[in-house]
C-alpha cells in the first residue's frame, strides 16, 4: 500500500483510531453485521452488546465468535426502536446511519441509552474528495444510481447539526481510506459504479484515461499518515485530512 494509506480496509483503520477508547467500557454496537469488530472490541471492553436487524447476521455472528468469547460478548436481533437497557459508554455505528430511513432519529434513540459521560462513534462515507464530486455530479444531474443502498450523505456540518438536536456536539473526526478517496482505489469503485448504473462502454473507455490520469496525480499528494484527524471548527473550511472516503465522528454531550 501507499505511504499515506496504511489501512485499506475497513477494520484495521477501526482499529487504529479506537485505541484508548473502547477499554474497560460498557458498550453497544449497533448494526454489527457478522460481529467481527464487536468480538475485537470484547477483548479489552467490560462488556459488549452487539445488535444487528438481521437474524442471519446475528446467528452467524454468535457461531464465529461466542465459542472463543471470555463470557462478555452478546448478540442480539433488534432495531433502534428496541435497544437493550442502558447506559452504556460508549456506542459504535459503524456505515450504517447513511442506510437508515431517519438518520436524526436514530441518534435521538442512541441517546436514551448513552451514559451521561458516553460516546458515540459513527463512521460513515466521506465525499468531500474526487470520488464524491464525480459521484454525486452523477447522481444528482443525471440521475444515475451510483448505489443501490446508501439513502443518506453526510459532511461534518450535517453530523454538527444533528448532534446539536440532543444537546451533542463533535469532539474528534478521523478521516480515512485516501486512496479510495481521491487514489488509485477510485478508479475501479467509479468505473464500476458507473456501469451497473447503465454507462456505455463506449463512453467508460473514454472516461477512463482522465480518471486514471487524475488518480495518478493525487496520488502524490497522499501524506504519510494512516488516520488524519482535526477538531471540531471548520470555519477555516474543510481541511484535507477529511477527504478521505470514510469518516469517523467522535460525539458526546456538549455540555460535557
Amino acid at each position: 500500500g501507499l505511504p499515506g494509506d496504511p489501512f485499506p480496509d475497513k477494520s484495521a483503520l477501526l482499529v487504529h483510531i479506537m485505541q484508548g477508547w473502547y477499554e474497560r467500557k460498557r458498550i453497544l454496537d449497533f448494526g454489527c453485521g457478522l460481529g467481527d469488530f464487536a468480538a475485537w472490541m470484547a477483548a479489552g471492553a467490560k462488556s459488549v452488546t452487539a445488535v444487528d436487524y438481521s437474524k442471519e447476521a446475528v446467528t452467524l455472528a454468535t457461531q464465529r465468535h461466542l465459542p472463543s468469547s471470555t463470557g462478555n460478548l452478546d448478540y442480539q436481533v433488534r432495531t433502534e426502536h428496541d435497544l437493550p437497557e442502558g447506559p452504556f459508554d460508549l456506542i459504535t455505528c459503524i456505515g450504517v446511519l447513511e442506510h437508515t430511513d431517519d438518520p436524526s432519529d436514530m441518534i435521538g434513540e442512541f441517546v436514551k441509552v448513552l451514559s451521561p459521560s458516553g460516546m458515540l462513534i459513527i463512521q460513515v462515507p466521506g465525499w468531500l474528495n474526487p470520488r464524491g464530486e464525480i459521484y454525486h455530479t452523477c447522481r444528482v444531474l443525471f440521475g444515475l444510481k451510483m448505489t443501490l443502498s446508501d439513502r443518506h450523505w453526510f459532511t461534518p456540518r450535517d453530523m454538527e447539526g444533528i448532534g446539536r438536536q440532543y444537546g451533542l456536539s463533535i469532539f474528534r473526526i478521523a478521516g480515512g481510506h485516501f486512496r479510495l478517496g481521491w487514489g488509485d482505489r477510485m478508479v475501479p469503485d467509479i468505473l464500476e459504479r458507473l456501469e451497473k448504473a447503465g454507462v456505455d462502454t463506449e463512453r467508460l473507455n473514454v472516461f477512463t484515461p482522465w480518471l486514471e490520469a487524475r488518480a495518478s496525480m493525487t496520488n502524490l499528494k497522499l501524506q504519510p499518515v494512516p488516520a488524519a484527524e482535526v477538531e471540531k471548527d471548520f470555519s477555516d473550511g474543510m481541511p484535507w485530512n477529511l477527504t478521505g472516503a470514510s469518516t469517523t465522528y467522535f460525539i458526546g454531550r456538549a455540555d460535557k
